[in-house]
């Protein structure tokens, strides 16, 4: 999976950018505020229909304009077939076609253009909230496991309704059939959650430094059946209720990451190694998608040489190199990456005030 031709129209100060983007490693570098993050950033909203950089669709339409618009050609398994997809967003609508069918739902649209992203933000995997780490993990999951989304939607409507339940002080029996779907749900759920962080862990070695031998991934949550979970939501009612919502399940489960003599990374990493960690931690997601989709996703890095020494740009730079796989990276340093060892060929584009010109191919 690669893009060919990106269009990006009122995308924050992009007016009108269209990129022939290169195969393997696209490198976008310009000073900062230039426009560089915001080529990433409609790349992701092309799939997700959000932004990485925030919640309101105001803050990215072009100052005086009431929509942006992305549209990309995009190239199947490396073979000469060619979909167009488009998106056009306002402040209350958004319309996305792909191959001249219009797409109604978003994760539709996700799995037609599949990203991996390393952002400044994704530090929030190590040293975020546990919600952080059970988004990362669900996202995972749902591009390589096509029934998870449908055990996660089916807990997390269930979820809800118990909640209502729970704060209107509804009798037992209203609690029952919904306790019943939520245990029904996740017993999937979180089978797939471990499973995929065992296969998570095999792929993650090849990629890890000397910083993090003996890492470990640890899922916090119990292996409950489906009839001792149910059982813990009964035994729970009267705590649940006085607090208005339920504490137990898979929704308030939690992933460590733990180095030597157990010690849990975040407390102990910098951000340099923290960054290191995390990009190790993608490229193996990467792995584990191909190997389920047999095809590479596309990989949005913004501001890789940030918090590395030169040493980690190049030992990086040279594993994502090896993915064979579409790259878009961000810098306000070309030079670092431009001259690492063993660099195949790439595409440069130079960002000025919104402007972008490819340079070297």
């Amino acid at each position: 999976m690669r893009l060919s031709q990106l269009s990006i129209n009122s995308v924050r100060n992009l007016t009108e950018v269209n990129l022939a983007c290169g195969p393997g490693c696209n490198i976008i570098f310009g000073e900062n505020a230039a426009g560089k993050t915001a080529i990433l950033e409609a790349i992701h909203i092309l799939s997700r229909t959000s932004s990485f950089r925030t919640h309101r669709i105001t803050e990215v339409i072009q100052h005086n304009q009431e929509t942006l618009s992305i549209s990309a050609e995009v190239c199947i398994n490396n073979r000469d077939i060619r979909i167009l997809t488009g998106l056009e967003k306002g402040r209350s609508q958004t319309r996305i076609r792909y191959n001249g069918e219009r797409i109604t739902r978003r994760s539709e649209q996700a799995r037609n253009l599949p990203l991996l992203t390393v952002t400044p933000d994704s530090h929030r995997l190590l040293f975020g909230s546990p919600k952080d780490r059970r988004h990362w993990l669900d996202w995972s999951l749902f591009h390589v496991e096509p029934g998870y989304i449908q055990a996660w939607q089916d807990y997390h409507q269930a979820l809800r309704q118990r909640n209502i339940l729970l704060r209107k002080a509804a009798p037992p029996e209203e609690l029952t059939p919904w306790e019943n779907a939520m245990a029904t749900a996740a017993e999937p759920l979180l089978a797939s959650r471990r499973a995929y962080l065992q296969q998570l862990q095999q792929a993650l070695d090849p990629f890890l430094a000397a910083d993090f031998n003996q890492l470990a991934i640890d899922y916090t949550g119990p292996e409950l059946s489906a009839e001792r979970y149910q059982d813990k939501l009964q035994q729970h009612r009267k705590t649940d209720s006085l607090l208005g919502h339920t504490q137990y399940g898979p929704h308030r489960d939690d992933v460590v990451f733990y180095l030597e003599e157990s010690k849990n990374a975040a407390a102990i990493l910098s951000r340099g190694q923290a960054k290191k960690l995390i990009i190790a931690l993608t490229l193996a997601q990467a792995v584990k998608y191909q190997e389920h989709r047999e095809q590479p996703p596309i990989l949005l890095l913004d501001d890789l040489t940030a918090e590395l020494d030169d040493q980690s740009r190049a030992v990086i730079h040279g594993q994502i190199q090896g993915q064979a796989m579409q790259v878009f990276i961000t810098t306000t340093h070309p030079e670092t990456l431009a001259h690492a060892p063993g660099q195949t060929a790439m595409a440069m584009f130079h960002v000025e005030r919104g402007q972008v010109t490819k340079v070297v191919e």
